[in-house]
């Protein structure tokens, strides 16, 4: 049985574990099918470092291996994860075990890279003890639908709240306007069950577009959207006329949100669509297709009535800014990109810490 102050590489005798750690933080349960998918079913291999018994763990730091496309040539990049430690044991040397463990994990694994996603807490963690740059708060593109739920925050009375949301969302909200401009009928959306060969020739074609992208390949496809056992995607497919694969969206529907104050993105009942994850070949024929896949993922959750659309995404991309022609409006999240090189090739001068060198979206993070 492991104690309490020592910290080791994750195995699945620390399921049972990680779950009772991640419900006293997140309120969710997930079980051994996750954590198995999270892990050990992923196209790559992971770097969870956790401490304590097996069956009470009291602190971890998440990590698995990605592929990252750099400037041309693919690099091993860890993606941080989850920091947690228990109250009772934050007063003592447990982040420092458990970090200066997943460093010599990391070293092991040869992985010079590494990126995540942190809330304001954990980026003074990392940029002032870790080493880690802050690349800039990632913003989210939003269309609002319906003002409800933030109406009841501020009104209290449930019918003059409903009567005075019915009254903004006449005035105020509506569908985008531009949004038939966006059609093009030589391009047809078709549902993706599985990611096959031809997502593999299209990440070769884009993969390219963007200094720094994480690789969309079909192994990497599936894993992330189609065998995820505890969220649910809907993923859909641009081919030209010619029957050519031009790219794919993902979306998810998410009701609530999150039992963690820090991560409360929305108010509690809000029923969002998020566009997860898009991408399409290079070129003016990527562009159509892109603004066709954007038309479909909103009518798709339009149709589900959704309260809100959102999508993450830096200023500098094509989705950013064909959004902004639809006239979604950016809003901030908590998260903020950060970036750590111990590459030789990869200094603190180099493009991999400017932010107009990433393609990210909320795909490319851990809240799954």
């Amino acid at each position: 049985m492991a104690t309490s102050n020592k910290a080791r590489l994750f195995t699945m005798d620390d399921a049972p574990g990680l779950t009772r750690l991640n419900k006293e933080f997140y309120g969710l349960d997930r079980d051994k099918a996750f954590w198995q998918w999270k892990y050990y079913d992923l196209p790559g291999k992971h770097a969870i470092v956790v401490m304590g018994d097996p069956a009470d763990l009291g602190g971890q730091i998440g990590g698995i291996v990605l592929k990252l496309n750099y400037d041309g040539a693919e690099h091993d990049i860890l993606q941080c994860q989850d920091i947690l430690i228990k109250k009772d044991q934050r007063q003592g040397r447990s982040f420092f075990v458990l970090e200066s463990t997943a460093r010599k994990i990391r070293r092991e694994l040869g992985c010079p890279l590494d990126f995540g996603f942190s809330i304001d807490i954990t980026r003074k963690i990392a940029t002032h003890s870790l080493g880690f740059t802050d690349i800039g708060r990632v913003p989210k593109m939003v269309w609002p639908r319906h003002s409800l739920p933030y109406v009841s925050k501020k009104i209290p009375f449930k019918r003059l709240a409903k009567l005075a949301s019915a009254l903004y969302d006449k005035i105020k909200l509506g569908e985008p306007r531009k949004l038939d401009s966006f059609d093009d009928p030589t391009i047809r959306i078709e549902r993706i069950d599985r990611f096959g060969e031809p997502f593999d020739r299209l990440w070769e074609e884009a993969k390219g577009s963007y200094k720094a992208m994480v690789r969309r390949d079909s192994a990497y496809l599936n894993w992330r959207y189609s065998d995820n056992p505890a969220s649910h995607y809907d993923s859909f497919a641009a081919y030209g006329a010619d029957g050519k694969l031009l790219g794919f969206v993902s979306l998810e529907e998410r009701k609530g949100i999150l039992n963690f104050e820090s991560l409360h993105l929305d108010v509690p009942d809000t029923y969002r669509g998020d566009i997860v994850d898009v991408l399409t070949t290079p070129g003016k024929q990527g562009t159509h297709a892109l603004r066709k896949l954007i038309r479909h993922a909103y009518n798709e959750l339009a149709a589900r009535d959704v309260d809100i659309v959102v999508c993450w995404c830096f200023p500098h991309m094509e989705v950013y800014q064909q959004l902004a022609e639809l006239g979604f409006r950016e809003r901030p999240t908590p998260h903020t990109l950060i970036v750590r090189s111990d590459s030789e090739q990869i200094g603190p001068d180099s493009d991999f810490f400017k932010q107009e060198s990433w393609y990210l979206m909320r795909g490319d993070g851990d809240h799954y």
